[in-house]
Parts: C-alpha cells; structure tokens; sequence
C-alpha cells in the first residue's frame, strides 16, 4: 500500500531534479513575470548568483536529508513482514513527513525554476539590448567616419580651389604689373623724343627767321614750306602717337 502512495506521489509530482523543462524556457511570460524580469535585470547578476549559490546550497542539504528519510523509510517497509502494528505507525508517520517534505519541496523546484526562467528571460533582453547598443554604435562610427570624409574633402577641394584663384591672382598682378613698368618706359621715351622734335622745330624755325632775315632773295619758298610741312606733319604724327600710348597706359590703369 506505501509502495502504491509513493507511485502516485511520484507520478504526480515528477522526479527529483533541479533541472527546468525545455517547456519553462519557452512558455511565454505574464506581465507579473515581465516586470519581475526587468527587477531582476537591474539587480545585477552578481548578487543573484550570491542569493542563488545559498538557495542551492539550502536545497542540497534538504534534498539530502529527504533522501535519508526516504532510504531510512524504505528499509523501515521491507521490515515490516513482522506484522508489528507499532511499527507499521511509525513507518506510516516516517511516509508522511517525507510526502510532506517531497510535496514542499517540489514547490520550491517549480517555484525556483519559474525565478530562473523570469532571469533566463531578463538575460535574453540585456543581450539583445546590448545587440542593439553595438549596432547603434557601429552605425554611429560609420556615420561618423562619413562625415569625417566628406568634411576632409570638401575642405581639400575648397583649398585647392582657393589656391588656384591665389596663383591666377598673382601671375594677372605681376603680369600688369610687368606692362606698366614697359608703358612707363615707353611713354618716357616718347616724351623724351617729343621734346627733341619740339627743340628741332624751334631751332628751324629760328634758322628760317635768320635765313629769311639775312636773304629773303635767294630763300625758296617752296622748299620752305616743304620743309614746314614735313615738321608739321610729323609734330601732328608724333602728338598721335602719344595719345594712343596715353590711353592705352590708362585702360591698363583701370583694369589693374
């Protein structure tokens, strides 16, 4: 009869073992689990290993002294072929104590496995929590090193353009720079002959003023004017000339 009890006991509750079903992995969790979940998550794993180290030590030295009953029980119904009605009430009291602490202490299995799947659960959401955080940065970096190149770019491009504008800028200045000092040059020049033509004229004139003073017979009036011609003609050339470099010196001016 003690034997048939324990079977169905057995049966009921299931064997001893601390390990969880697959089934407990995968049951999906109440709010109530959830939120215990998260506690659990920000507890740290470190104090639930300490809390957790004690509950298993607790349970092994229960689970030991269980065992101890129950063998002691056992051995306690193979004697009882005697018939001792005394001892028969003794092993029938040693029977449901160890019920007793079997049906308790599978509680504390059920309730212990449901604590270690609300953290196995909180640990599958801090590693995809964590996942995500590595992804993000990641996508962080790369969106930083992008920007990164693109600035280094943009900005080698924005010097190089400016140096060129600097370069053309220089060489356009030493350039009008170059002329000016040649214009200069040549305007002194021309002046200079200018002024040689205008003392030549002056000493014709002069000598034409003596000639016709000393010998108006013998002065031939057309090769005078000839003469007078030719000089104006080559003052009115020269007098040319010069406004044409004037205004060439002053549109080079202006564009400078």
């Amino acid at each position: 009869m003690r034997k048939e009890e324990m079977r169905i006991l057995s049966a009921r509750n299931g064997p001893l073992s601390t390990t969880m079903p697959a089934s407990t992995f995968e049951a999906e969790l109440t709010p109530v689990q959830k939120r215990k979940s998260v506690d659990y998550g920000i507890r740290g794993r470190s104090i639930y290993k300490q809390e957790r180290n004690v509950e298993n030590q607790q349970e092994l030295e229960a689970y030991t002294e269980l065992r101890s009953l129950y063998e002691k029980a056992l051995n306690e119904n193979l004697s009882l072929k005697s018939g001792d009605p005394h001892e028969s009430s003794i092993s029938t009291v040693k029977l449901d104590k160890e019920s007793n602490l079997r049906i308790s202490y599978a509680n504390e299995i059920e309730d212990l496995n449901e604590v270690l799947a609300e953290c196995m659960q909180s640990i599958r959401v801090l590693k995809e929590y964590q996942k995500e955080l590595i992804n993000n940065k990641i996508h962080a970096k790369k969106e930083l090193d992008d920007q990164r190149s693109m600035h280094s770019f943009a900005k080698d491009n924005m010097v190089s353009l400016l140096q060129g504008k600097l370069n053309n800028t220089v060489d356009m200045l030493k350039t009008v720079y170059r002329d000016k000092k040649n214009l200069e040059a040549l305007l002194e020049k021309e002046e200079k002959h200018k002024h040689n033509l205008q003392g030549q004229s002056a000493a014709l004139e002069e000598k034409i003023k003596v000639i016709e003073g000393r010998n108006k017979e013998l002065m031939n009036t057309a090769q005078l004017t000839a003469q007078i011609s030719s000089t104006l003609s080559k003052q009115e050339a020269l007098n040319k000339k010069i406004e044409k470099y004037e205004s060439y010196i002053q549109s080079k001016m202006k564009k400078s």
